[in-house]
């Protein structure tokens, strides 16, 4: 009988011993499982502040060519106000001119009205328009 309870003794050492080596290693794993979900953790943080830092550009640099976009359509509403004002700028001035001033130089420098056969016809397309500018009064 003293053998096994030596015995005995020795395996309930053993035990006592495996299950502490047990216990330890479950606590190393679990330290090494919570470093492994820190870092893992780290990086979903940073992989997320990085996406969020690109959203953010994306959206700042949409709103400058949006602004950028309304600033080119003003000045190109702009732009043609002032091309339609030079046009009618240059037919009222086309339009001022003093014929009977113009009549009397020409007549100074020698000038007469052409003769038959100085006249040439020719066919104007009919494809021509016109730009109205103001609104046509009813009469």
């Amino acid at each position: 009988m003293a053998t096994t309870v030596a015995e005995r003794c020795i395996d309930y050492y053993y035990d006592k011993i495996e299950q502490e080596n047990k216990r330890k290693y479950e606590e190393i794993q679990k330290r090494k499982e919570l470093r492994r979900h820190k870092y893992k953790t780290a990086a979903n943080i940073a992989v997320l502040l990085v996406m969020i830092g690109l959203c953010m550009s994306m959206v700042f640099l949409e709103m400058r060519v949006r602004s950028q976009a309304l600033h080119v359509a003003g000045l190109q509403s702009e732009l043609n106000h002032i091309v339609s004002e030079n046009t009618d700028t240059k037919k009222r001035m086309m339009d001022a001119a003093d014929y009977a001033w113009i009549e009397q130089e020409a007549r100074k420098l020698g000038m007469t009205y052409p003769t038959q056969d100085m006249v040439i016809y020719y066919n104007a397309p009919t494809e021509d328009y016109m730009i109205q500018t103001q609104e046509i009064p009813e009469e």
